[in-house]
């Protein structure tokens, strides 16, 4: 792939990857690999103000793979950043569902990760999480705040995919246009800190919702443009990422 990280005598190295593109790499095009853009063992890595774009990865992590175990302090720390057009389960150009494809955007297993004013749109998996995919050990979770997760593509969890391995937890985020299946594979699994909006209802908010949370309703065309990584701008209970009001649920 991209970029590689690996832990040295023990200790978790750290990778701070700031303005910059990360794009058109590839991971085991001919065989088995991880991580098209980046892939991360057991460090820690913070993104801000990058693009993650057209990465390719045989089996899991089209745009980052990330891999933690107890105890090391593992992390992946991402931004006002942007995924698209990133695929997992690819070799030599083909969709490969048999070995892999899991996390067309970001594959994490057992890692800490967390994402902040991302946009992951136009992601695809062979299998599963077309945006985000968890799964693994127990050591695994996700915090994603600000986010929005907008036609991704997988057979199962199409914008994400969470084996309950660990917590997965969502604020002020929207989950619209799953292709293929639908956005969360299993809602139950999945935690509201509210005000997330999502197209359809798979992802457990209509279920068990968190204050403000609006489902079968879709955000306007122009909140969902081909992501442009900019400064974030301060959090609005209310309103998606560019500070715009959440639309109404549909009737």
């Amino acid at each position: 792939g991209g970029i590689s990280t690996a832990v040295e005598s023990g200790t978790p190295n750290t990778l701070i990857i700031n303005s910059s593109t990360i794009s058109s790499n590839d991971a085991g095009v001919s065989g088995i690999g991880n991580g098209g853009g980046i892939f991360n063992d057991n460090d820690s890595v913070t993104i801000n103000f990058s693009t993650i774009s057209g990465n390719d990865a045989a089996n899991d992590g089209g745009g980052i793979f990330t891999r933690g175990v107890p105890n090391t302090n593992a992390t992946l720390d991402v931004q006002n950043s942007a995924f698209f057009d990133n695929r997992a389960g690819v070799i030599d150009g083909i969709g490969n569902s048999e070995d892999g494809g899991d996390g067309g955007a970001i594959s994490n297993d057992g890692d800490t990760v967390m994402l902040s004013n991302v946009t992951i749109s136009r992601n695809s998996a062979a299998t599963e999480g077309g945006g985000l995919y968890q799964g693994g050990t127990s050591s695994a979770s996700m915090l994603v705040i600000n986010v929005t997760l907008f036609s991704n593509t997988a057979q199962v969890g199409s914008n994400i995919f969470t084996d309950g391995a660990g917590p997965v937890q969502l604020g002020n985020t929207i989950v619209a246009e799953g292709q293929v299946s639908a956005s969360c594979n299993d809602g139950s699994l999945i935690t509201s800190f509210g005000h997330n909006l999502e197209g359809t209802d798979s992802c457990g908010f209509g279920s068990t919702p968190g204050d403000g949370d609006l489902v079968r309703a879709l955000p306007r065309r122009r909140s969902l443009r081909p992501p442009r990584v900019r400064a974030a701008r301060k959090p609005v209970a209310a309103s998606t990422q560019r500070s715009r009001r959440r639309p109404l649920a549909l009737r």
